[in-house]
């Protein structure tokens, strides 16, 4: 038999039932007549009928919340004052009213109708049974001897009550009725139960007088009262005061229960954990209120795009996470792909245009976790290779996993590497277009690992960053390469320097006096230094950053916008600033022979001259890219075809050297090709970039 066919049954045998029941309850009381107390009646019908269209909501504590109807105790308190017929009648058309409110389809609300005849006719005859009372009389005068059949009306009204809804439930789901009837019984006594136990004292306030009930329901008004006060305290305990979400409390209690249902049912589960890229960025630039909207913003889309089926958490910070329950493993990255995209539309907050995009990091249960910490702790580690990325999606693998711990053991050594001297600067020449001859240096930070060698940057300024190193960092490197300058200066008294500056640093307001201690400490000119800050940074740019800038270029310092043409640029913005150098993004110069990057290079280099800017090519690597800048325009080169990055050492021997200064280039594009007089650089030890 299937389900249906099952369910059906079930239903027609309880409203057939009820029927038989109904049917001669009307007979008895039209043949014997009925003998009542209107106002009691009355007034404990009416508030049956309130209390059905008015249930408590109560919290499961798990973000769930039930309704409990306190119409159980005045139906009860009716079959125990009798005559059976009127608590039948009360609770029908309460039923009736409430089912109909809801909008139920016919089939609930003849079942619901049905429920509470068998109920209240079995709790009438438990009562009558105890008592020796006539089933179908009048007994309002409750006698101390009637309480132990009041007790065992309540107890046959819940036990019944709750198997038959058991059943239905159970039939409607296709679980066994058995194994389920213990299920929420704890909740369902200590609720249920607890109002049933209210009926004898009901029929004994409404005997003395029905003017006395009142003075009961003001207590039940006060219950109604504190139980929503409590679920909007758990609500609030629960959520993210900003976006609404569920909180990293909730997350934990959801997940645990569908990774509980999941290993019941043999499903999957995917976990991702979603977190902003460059939201620092946004925060300590364009302030906390932009940063609120940004996140706000995000929470809106990923719940948006991602449907019901998804559980979207705020876990703190710009991080989220997504549960969804009950999916495909060939469906798991679809999904976080969904998500990627619908982040990585630009929003405007404030007037300004913010890139955010996003990093995603995947696990799966059962295949990389069974619990809730495990899940998580993986979903972290795809999570980290992702943002290494950035705007990725990322499955966890064992691979991660390896990688991971090599950086957190990276991540211990971090801090006292700095403070003992193991970060060393590197310098890659720039040189003058025209001339060849070279005009300055970019300084590189470098790790001198004691065990595992040189680490390049990449595989370290993040973590500096996530860790608050960033300044510390940045503070080595301007030392180190301002003292170095000092001594190249005596060389070539107009070399200069360029320091990479996060954008985060521009935020504070005592940024510009730590760089003015560096110069006086160096006994270095402030225009022989310049600070290049990536485009993102310097277009997201607050009114402090803006202060900070301005207070740089009065001391003199120079200040160049890198990567430029990588991030989105508002170009009326872009003149406002206080910026004297451009230095074009190196995809567009190593793809310099395709039509459109061509392009975008003349056009820049237009661009940072009618702006009063030097303009910088970064990524030269062939010499037919240098002629062609030179041709352009452009007035300062960088990159492999000129000199890798050197160390402090073979830099100096470099500008001791005369045949590090290149000839005079030609001229004309179809000049002839000179020799790249630098070959001096490229025979001292180099490092990549």
């Amino acid at each position: 038999m299937t389900i249906r066919r099952k369910l059906d049954t079930y239903i027609g045998i309880a409203v057939v039932v009820a029927a038989l029941l109904v049917a001669f309850s009307v007979l008895n009381a039209v043949r014997n007549g009925l003998t009542i107390a209107v106002i009691p009646v009355l007034v404990l019908a009416f508030v049956l009928v309130i209390g059905e269209l008015r249930p408590i909501r109560i919290s499961h504590g798990d973000g769930s919340v039930d309704e409990v109807t306190i119409s159980s105790s005045f139906s009860l308190a009716l079959v125990l004052a009798g005559p059976l017929i009127i608590a039948l009648s009360a609770q029908s058309i309460a039923t009736l009213l409430d089912d109909v409110r809801q909008r139920k389809d016919l089939r609930r609300i003849v079942f619901n109708q049905a429920q509470y005849i068998l109920t209240l006719t079995a709790s009438r005859l438990a009562y009558s049974a105890f008592t020796t009372r006539g089933f179908f009389e009048d007994t309002r005068d409750l006698r101390p001897r009637d309480v132990l059949g009041a007790l065992a009306a309540a107890i046959v009204f819940f036990v019944v009550n709750h198997v038959i809804t058991t059943i239905v439930i159970a039939l409607s789901l296709g679980e066994n009725p058995i194994q389920r009837m213990p299920m929420d019984l704890r909740y369902h006594l200590s609720t249920s139960g607890v109002l049933l136990a209210l009926a004898p004292v009901l029929v004994i306030a409404v005997d003395f007088s029905a003017f006395a009930l009142p003075l009961l329901v003001l207590p039940i008004a006060a219950v109604h009262k504190s139980a929503k006060l409590a679920i909007q305290r758990e609500e609030e305990s629960l959520h993210d005061s900003l976006t609404g979400l569920p909180n990293r409390t909730l997350f934990h209690r959801t997940a645990s229960t569908m990774l509980a249902r999941a290993s019941a049912t043999g499903s999957s589960t995917a976990l991702m954990i979603v977190d902003l890229d460059h939201f620092k960025e946004i925060n300590d630039t364009l302030g906390h209120h932009i940063g609120d909207q940004v996140i706000q913003a995000a929470a809106d889309r990923l719940s948006a795009a991602l449907g019901a089926n998804a559980m979207v958490c705020r876990l703190g910070g710009d991080e989220f996470a997504v549960l969804v329950p009950d999916i495909e493993p060939t469906a798991v990255l679809i999904v976080a792909h969904i998500a990627l995209r619908t982040l990585a539309t630009p929003l405007t907050a404030d007037g300004v245009r913010i890139d955010v995009g996003a990093s995603i990091g995947v696990a799966v249960a059962p295949e990389h976790g069974l619990d809730v910490s495990a899940l998580l702790r993986r979903a972290d580690v795809a999570l980290y290779t992702a943002k290494e990325e950035r705007n990725a999606v990322r499955l966890y693998s064992l691979d991660d996993d390896r990688n991971t711990l090599e950086r957190l053991e990276l991540l211990g050594d971090l801090r006292g590497a700095i403070e003992h001297g193991e970060v060393v600067v590197h310098y890659q020449p720039k040189i003058s277009a025209l001339t060849g001859g070279v005009i300055g240096v970019e300084a590189l930070a470098r790790w001198q690992h004691p065990d595992r060698g040189l680490i390049m940057p990449d595989d370290f300024i993040n973590l500096a960053e996530h860790t608050g190193l960033l300044s510390l960092l940045t503070a080595s490197v301007l030392g180190t390469a301002l003292a170095d300058l000092r001594r190249w200066r005596t060389v070539e008294p107009t070399l200069t320097v360029a320091v990479n500056v996060a954008p985060a640093q521009l935020n504070d307001r005592e940024f510009p006096e730590s760089v003015w201690v560096a110069l006086h400490r160096a006994g270095v000119p402030a225009a022989a230094l310049t600070l290049e800050v990536t485009e993102n940074g310097v277009m997201a740019s607050s009114g402090r950053v803006r202060q900070v800038l301005d207070d740089l270029r009065r001391m003199g310092v120079q200040l160049s916008i890198d990567d430029f043409g990588s991030g989105a640029t508002s170009l009326s913005y872009l003149g406002r600033l206080p910026l004297n150098e451009l230095k074009i993004d190196k995809s567009f110069v190593i793809g310099l022979a395709d039509p459109v990057n061509h392009a975008i290079v003349r056009s820049t280099i237009e661009l940072g001259h009618n702006l009063g800017m030097q303009v910088v090519a970064e990524g030269v690597e062939t010499v037919d890219v240098w002629h062609e800048l030179q041709v352009l325009g452009c007035d300062i080169l960088q990159g492999y075809v000129i000199a890798r990055p050197l160390t402090e050492t073979a830099m100096t021997s470099s500008l001791s050297t005369p045949r590090a200064v290149a000839p005079i280039a030609y001229r004309a594009r179809l000049a002839p090709v000179p020799e790249v007089a630098l070959g001096a650089l490229s025979t001292l030890p180099a490092t990549q970039h």
